[in-house]
């Protein structure tokens, strides 16, 4: 994906559709750090409840 907005950005001199990849990109990037976050959180209290 980075390869893409880079691609699109510098090489087609696509700048809209650069952008818009690099914002999908972003997004993405944040949902999996809110599951991962999420998952981290229910496990640490799912660990402090068995000890």
């Amino acid at each position: 994906m980075n390869y893409l907005v880079y691609r699109e950005a510098f090489q087609s001199f696509d700048l809209g559709r650069a952008a818009s990849a690099a914002y999908i990109l972003l997004l993405v990037t944040l949902f999996v750090v809110l599951v991962m976050s999420v998952v981290r959180h229910y496990l640490t209290l799912r660990q402090g409840a068995t000890t």
